[in-house]
């Protein structure tokens, strides 16, 4: 029986089931690859838009500026919660799919039925947020110093 049949039978009949790791990996770089692009895509946009000399220096900046946002607010989703607070600013995990997670699934369901997760099974947001800042800075980086896209 495939890990997906595996998952939807637990699920169906509500026994516990925890996918692969490798599983919850490809969400999770799905997720952060497909916020990096929307991110960039939207800089491009932006900066071709704006009539900006040299776009691709625009592209590193916003990539770096929302990477380093994101950063910020995957670190403070990651946190535990405090004992003496009730509730959270910003919870580790959104309960529902969001659109964005769905649009996730439907590129990652373009590699097989198999591979899509619940909402249940997937990695933390804080992680995935944590993740993408990662590839987002290391994209702004790449421009900088790997295709010399400097001031």
């Amino acid at each position: 029986m495939a890990d997906g049949e595996r998952g939807r039978y637990a699920r169906e009949f509500g026994e516990e089931f925890v996918p692969p790791r490798r599983l919850r990996v490809l969400d999770a770089v799905a997720y952060a690859l497909v916020l990096t692009l929307l991110v960039a895509t939207l800089a491009v946009l932006v900066t071709f838009g704006l009539g900006v000399a040299r776009p691709l220096l625009g592209v590193k900046y916003l990539l770096f500026v929302v990477g380093f946002l994101l950063f910020g607010v995957g670190s403070v989703k990651v946190r535990p919660n405090p004992p003496y607070k009730e509730r959270r600013i910003l919870p580790p995990n959104s309960e529902e799919e969001t659109g964005f997670q769905a649009l996730v699934q439907r590129v990652v369901g373009l590699l097989g039925e198999e591979y899509r997760l619940g909402p249940d099974e997937r990695y933390s947001d804080a992680a995935k947020l944590l993740l993408a800042a990662v590839v987002m800075l290391g994209c702004s980086a790449a421009l900088e110093f790997g295709f010399g896209v400097a001031v």
